[in-house]
Parts: C-alpha cells; sequence; structure tokens
C-alpha cells in the first residue's frame, strides 16, 4: 500500500511539473499573440511602452525557464501578459476615440449647412416680413457626458503603492461599469483573484506586489473598456445628431423657397438684387481681410459670411489674456471690421479635446471673452457684437493629430449680414 501512495505521489508530482511547463510555454505564446496585435496596429506611444515593459520581463522570464528555473520565471511572464493586455485594450480604446472624433466632426459639419440654410431662411423672412412656421431650435445632443474617476492610465499613477488603492480604483471603475452595461467578468475574476492572493495567510511582499501589479493593470483594462464604450455611443448619438441636423436643413431650404414662391416677380428681383449686393460687399471683406492669412489667422468663408479664425498663438499656453506681442494683428482687423459696420459679428470660442469638458468650455467662453472687449477698445461697437465659448464640441479637424488639435483652438470671428 505505502509502494502505491508513492507512486500516485510521483505521478502528481509529474503531472504538475508538466502542467507548469505547457503553462508557461503557452503563456510565451499568449504573448507573442498579444504583441503581434498591438505592433500591426498601434501608433499609440503608451501603448508601445507598455507593451516593450511586457517583451523585457518575456525576455527576462524566457532566461530563467532556459536556466531551468520555470518557478521563477511564472510570475515574470504573468506581468508580461498583464503588460500586454493592457497594451492592446489602449489600441481598442484609441480606435474608438479617433472614430468618435470623426464623428464629431460629421456633426459639425451637419450643424454648419443648417446653420447656413437658418440664416438665408433668416434674411428671406427679414425682406418678405414674413416669418416661416418651422422650428429654429437647435438639434441637441441627448447623450449625457458621464462623469468618470480619477484615471488610472497616467503615467505617474502605476503602479499604485498598495492593494488598498487598487481595490478603490476598482470599484470607482467597475461601478461606472456596471452602469453602462461594460463586459468585464473576466477582468472582474481577474481582479477578485489577484486581490485574495494579497491577502492570503504568510504571504511576502514580493508576492503581495505581484498580486498588486496584476490587479492594478486589470483596473486600467476596465477603464479602457469603459472608454471605448462611451465613444461608440458617443457616435451612435452623433449619427442620429447628425441625421437631425439633416432634416432641420431640409426644412428650413424648403421654407425658404415657399416664402420666395410668395412673392411677386418684381419683389423676387429685387430679393435677388439684396442678396448680390450682400455677396459683394462679403467679396470685399473677404479681400480686405484676406491680407492676415497666415500663423495668426485664416480666412474662409461659408454660406453665414465671411470667417476669420484667430490661432491660439494669440494667447499664452492654457490663459485668456492676449499676448501683447500679438495684437497689432487684431488691431488691423478691427480697422478692417469698421469699414463694414453693416455687419454683425458672431465671437465664437474654441478649444481642442484635451483636458476635461468643463475646464475646456470655460477657457473657450474667457477667450470669446478677450476677444470681445478688446474689439471694443478698438470702436467695434459692441452692439454689433456677440460671443460665446464652445469649449471642444464644435472641432473643425481631428483631435488625434497635433495638427488638428493646433486646429480647433481657435477664436471664430463670424461676420455677417444683418438679415
Amino acid at each position: 500500500m505505502r509502494t502505491y501512495h508513492l507512486f500516485s505521489l510521483f505521478l502528481l508530482v509529474l503531472v504538475w511539473g508538466c502542467a507548469a511547463s505547457v503553462d508557461v510555454e503557452s503563456m510565451f505564446r499568449d504573448f507573442e499573440d498579444y504583441e503581434k496585435d498591438v505592433r500591426t496596429v498601434s501608433t499609440d506611444q503608451q501603448a508601445m511602452e507598455i507593451l516593450e515593459m511586457g517583451r523585457q520581463k518575456r525576455d527576462e522570464a524566457g532566461a530563467l525557464v532556459d536556466q531551468g528555473k520555470k518557478k521563477e520565471a511564472v510570475p515574470i511572464v504573468e506581468q508580461a501578459l498583464a503588460d500586454a493586455r493592457v497594451a492592446l485594450e489602449i489600441d481598442k480604446m484609441n480606435t474608438s476615440v479617433q472614430r468618435a472624433e470623426q464623428c464629431r466632426l460629421e456633426v459639425e459639419q451637419a450643424r454648419t449647412k443648417w446653420r447656413e440654410a437658418l440664416f438665408v431662411l433668416e434674411q428671406t423672412e427679414e425682406f418678405v416680413g414674413n416669418e416661416a412656421s418651422i422650428s429654429k431650435r437647435e438639434p441637441e445632443s441627448k447623450q449625457e457626458t458621464p462623469v468618470l474617476p480619477e484615471s488610472t492610465l497616467l503615467p505617474d499613477s502605476f503602479p499604485p503603492a498598495t492593494i488598498d488603492e487598487v481595490s478603490t480604483q476598482w470599484t470607482a471603475w467597475r461601478r461606472v461599469a456596471s452602469d453602462r452595461k461594460v463586459a468585464a467578468a473576466d477582468l472582474e475574476s481577474t481582479f477578485r483573484r489577484n486581490q485574495a492572493q494579497t491577502q492570503a495567510e504568510k504571504v511576502d511582499s514580493a508576492t503581495v506586489w505581484h498580486h498588486t501589479y496584476l490587479a492594478a493593470r486589470a483596473v486600467q483594462s476596465l477603464e479602457c473598456r469603459v472608454h471605448a464604450q462611451a465613444s461608440e455611443h458617443e457616435c451612435l448619438e452623433a449619427a442620429r445628431l447628425t441625421a437631425d441636423f439633416g432634416d432641420a436643413r431640409a426644412e428650413a431650404l424648403r421654407a425658404t423657397l415657399d416664402l420666395e414662391r410668395g412673392l411677386q416677380d418684381d419683389l423676387r428681383s429685387e430679393l435677388d438684387q439684396l442678396r448680390a449686393e450682400a455677396k459683394t460687399r462679403q467679396d470685399e471683406l473677404f479681400n480686405a481681410l484676406s491680407q492676415m492669412e497666415g500663423e495668426v489667422a485664416r480666412i474662409r468663408r461659408d454660406a453665414r459670411g465671411t470667417i476669420v479664425s484667430l490661432a491660439d498663438i494669440l494667447f499664452d499656453f492654457d490663459k485668456a489674456t492676449l499676448r501683447r506681442d500679438v495684437e497689432f494683428n487684431l488691431v488691423k482687423i478691427a480697422t478692417i471690421l469698421n469699414q463694414f459696420e453693416e455687419m454683425k459679428i458672431v465671437i465664437e470660442g474654441h478649444t481642442d479635446s484635451i483636458g476635461p469638458d468643463e475646464y475646456n468650455l470655460g477657457l473657450s467662453q474667457r477667450r470669446a471673452s478677450a476677444v470681445y472687449e478688446f474689439l471694443i477698445s478698438q470702436n467695434v461697437d459692441e452692439r454689433r457684437m456677440s460671443w460665446e465659448g464652445y469649449g471642444e464640441s464644435r472641432p473643425v479637424d481631428d483631435n488625434s493629430t497635433d495638427e488638428g488639435r493646433q486646429r480647433n483652438r481657435r477664436v471664430d470671428l463670424v461676420i455677417q449680414d444683418t438679415p
């Protein structure tokens, strides 16, 4: 009987040893698969840096296996796998975020076309002396901006010092994920398992640190999924909003045509003449402002009128005070505006998408107000001006690139004929 028990024990040890070997080799293969996926699609510096951390650990674990130290290699390759998984989650998140940026652009393009159609309608209403019976209210998003916990993806925030810190982060992000129905059962299992390992009896500090590391990576993966899903939902809402703007634009165009059809031939000719005169004045304004085209301002026009996009070079970083060394550019613009006193000026502040929404909104408002006050100081009649800040909500370019973000940081002067 004793011989049987010894033989059974031998088999168990043999099987355990083979399983450990298979597990390590399997983890190596899993890492290679993750690494291939990330390197194939990633353009994100953070994802590549985290993947490189994993690659270094994977190589270290491989060296230990070559020395016959498979047991020592297991925790190291587990960390490597956790690194690679987070790198892949970051890539997936960024793909969704970039798509959301494109969706915002599509909404803004639809909004601009609607505003152009509405402006033409208002001009026609003013001439006819009759108001179209359509809604002029701007279509609005029905999606609320989620309030998210502090990010765990900031370079200085990883790894947290204790499992208690990680647990606090997990609780916060898990609550958001649950509210938004983000799939996270696999990450829940990973987190709970590693959390339990840190609380086991007679566990050494190295083991605690190891499982804290794995748990923290699970939190980061969860955060990535929350951001990715939020971006996907934003695109769905953007599609609805774009369609609403399209419908509202079509309605404004139809209303304009209906008003014009009701005019007698002589009045229709008069309306055409007024529009031609307004276009001539807009051409003169555009030509006068074109001399300002360059580093400080971009000049363009649409159906509403001429638009001067003032670059954020007018302001110091993160400030709303006009820089003294570039104020003379605004003086030149003000001089031109005073030659077209019949036109109204709408000043619109905009930012890129870096930073909290609320902060960006405030910054855009302060910058728009600063331009408004400066133009008043240059004798531009305040009765023909208004200002508003829109934060990051109205991009003209892709916020995923440096060039796009630079174009989005602007103050627009929309100069249009008074309806």
